[in-house]
């Protein structure tokens, strides 16, 4: 994608995609809105778990009352938007704990876990170095995306 962008717009291109498109184009417009749907969609998901786990930890009457799950999940999105005005480098925090976390949640732990299931680890053939491989190239990912964001914070800084 950066190869392409450079490409395009050569030495002035910017480091967010939709910030070089022209503002003026509906086909921009739609293609920034829709681009802005992910991370949204993305935020239910990801606090979805930490809010049913915290009402969990309530007296059993109060569990399934929906007023209260509603205001557990707004003071959980009002404490996120508070973190990411307090700290500037909020997106740094994000970048290194997602780079780390998603590799882990989205590569290693599946392949691990269909390693141990089906005892795939026992045989020597294709399945198993294909497993390996995807797993060399998660941790290699991880790597490499952790180093970057540790580096973009200590730029920074």
């Amino acid at each position: 994608m950066a190869i392409l962008g450079y490409l395009i717009y050569g030495q002035t291109v910017q480091s967010q995609v939709t910030l070089n498109l022209p503002q003026e184009k509906l086909s921009s417009k739609v293609a920034i809105y829709t681009i802005l749907a992910g991370p949204i969609a993305k935020y239910s998901l990801t606090i979805t778990p930490v809010a049913t786990a915290i009402e969990n930890c309530l007296p059993a009457n109060y569990q399934h009352n929906k007023p209260i799950g509603m205001l557990i999940r707004l003071v959980l999105l009002i404490s996120t938007v508070i973190l990411a005005v307090l700290f500037p480098s909020f997106e740094s925090v994000t970048s290194l704990s997602g780079a780390f976390l998603i590799v882990s949640v989205s590569f290693l732990l599946p392949c691990l876990f269909y390693l141990k299931i089906f005892g795939v680890y026992r045989n020597l053939g294709y399945e198993l170095v294909s497993i390996v491989g995807i797993i060399f190239m998660a941790v290699l990912v991880g790597i490499v995306g952790t180093y970057s964001s540790i580096a973009q914070t200590v730029k920074h800084a």
